[in-house]
């Protein structure tokens, strides 16, 4: 029988460290480039991959969620594009 650590590869330092470059080099340059609705507030979360808007609903679990990591994300590393992308939500609450 296989141990855990054979069949997810490297433990989870390994996993941490895919995550987050996941994250930093795909996943939030394409939010912070694709969702943020910097004319209304919020964030758009029905994109295509391409980042194409397929609708302009923008759904409340969404607004919390980015907001949310957005500021985690600045607090943790100070970069002033996080939070500024954060108060964004703010925006659309007015």
């Amino acid at each position: 029988m296989a141990a855990i650590s054979d069949i997810v590869g490297g433990g989870p330092a390994r996993w941490r460290r895919r995550l987050s470059e996941e994250l930093h080099g795909s996943a939030l340059p394409f939010w912070m480039e694709h969702s943020v609705d910097r004319e209304h507030g919020g964030y758009f979360n029905q994109l295509d991959r391409d980042g194409a808007r397929l609708g302009d609903d923008k759904h409340v679990w969404l607004q919390g969620r980015q907001a949310w990591m957005l500021s985690k994300l600045f607090g943790a590393a100070g970069d002033e594009r996080h939070l500024d992308a954060a108060r964004i939500s703010a925006a659309g609450t007015e």
